[in-house]
């Protein structure tokens, strides 16, 4: 099992290490949205995905891998 925050930096490579994380025998990957945490926003304004946002993001690459 491997677990990953995703957000807008990241979101681009989570398709390719899906894949690379399956060649080598994982086979559960569990997304976690990064939250609006103060701290988090501070030091990465906008990175978050609300969401509406994030869901429809995921839909969009989890359906383009297939």
């Amino acid at each position: 099992m491997s677990q990953t925050q995703v957000h807008r930096r990241n979101l681009d490579s989570l398709i390719p290490t899906a894949k690379k994380l399956n060649d080598i025998g994982v086979s559960t990957l569990r997304l976690i949205r990064t939250t609006e945490a103060p701290r988090w926003e501070k030091n990465s304004p906008v990175s978050c995905l609300g969401f509406k946002g994030s869901r429809r993001l995921w839909m969009a690459g989890l359906t383009s891998a297939k």
